[in-house]
């Protein structure tokens, strides 16, 4: 128990008292300002309201003058209500602020896991330490579409899924919110491009349409260029590619047997 003379000096005491302690109901006015309205037990604070200037109130329970227990703290910038240790938001609680909600867990006054609610989007998961309400890893729900992953500056970043509203789905690896590294995206037309992305850009990879057709090679502005394979029932392509087209050097073969080297321009053969 804290020295209760050290601890409430520099106040006055007007309330109920016991064996000349206080105790029972009364309050606490400082020299500074500062008023507290309560209940005491043994000389000590145990809860109340505590008025630290204007618009800065806290209450709840207390261990001495620290907020320490389950309370609710409001001032200009916040209201927050849930747990308190050692003076700290500490544990489950819910804080509210201008355009956002957060619901979830505390550790020592920094935000640690649960729900963001802001006016157009929903965060769910866990937070960097230390760095107030930046995303680390969890669900964020925004402008139609889902993403569930990791996060670094509050943007895609590392492995995640991402649905579109059109309800095609990336699954793979992110950076700066772009498709970036090695990932498979389905199309709502099921369509699907598996292999490596450079700036939300197929680089290089596998195109398998619904139909059955499969192009593997090289890509540029998410179209066939550079080297490739086109496969499609009953032959297929290798060679170079322009543009989503056969276009270079390259060789045609079908499964009757027939072969055709040469030279192709805008998917013509003309040498």
């Amino acid at each position: 128990m804290q020295n209760s003379s050290n601890l409430y000096q520099d106040s006055v005491y007007s309330g109920e008292s016991l064996n000349s302690l206080k105790h029972g109901f009364g309050s606490l006015r400082f020299n500074y300002g500062s008023v507290f309205t309560g209940i005491f037990a043994n000389d000590q604070i145990v809860t109340g309201t505590f008025v630290y200037e204007k618009d800065f109130v806290y209450e709840g329970q207390f261990q001495g003058l620290s907020r320490h227990g389950c309370g609710k703290f409001t001032c200009p910038q916040f209201t927050y209500v849930g747990d308190f240790v050692n003076d700290e938001m500490h544990g489950t609680g819910q804080l509210n602020c201008v355009g956002m909600e957060f619901q979830g867990q505390f550790v020592n006054g920094e935000v640690s896991q649960g729900t963001l609610t802001k006016e157009k989007s929903v965060y769910t998961g866990s937070f960097h330490s230390g760095q107030g309400f930046w995303y680390k890893s969890g669900t964020l729900k925004e402008n139609d579409q889902i993403y569930t992953g990791e996060f670094e500056n509050n943007e895609f970043s590392g492995s995640g899924t991402l649905i579109y509203a059109d309800s095609s789905v990336y699954t793979g690896q992110f950076k700066n919110n772009m498709k970036h590294g090695s990932g498979k995206l389905t199309f709502n037309n099921k369509n699907t491009f598996e292999g490596t992305f450079n700036n939300d850009e197929f680089n290089q990879g596998i195109y398998t349409f619904e139909n059955g057709n499969i192009y593997e090679g090289a890509f540029k502005n998410n179209e066939f260029n550079g080297k490739g394979v086109l496969k499609w029932k009953g032959g297929y392509y290798s060679g170079e590619f322009a543009d989503d087209q056969f276009d270079g050097e390259g060789t045609i073969c079908l499964e009757n047997g027939l072969t055709v080297n040469g030279r192709f321009k805008n998917g013509e053969l003309v040498q």
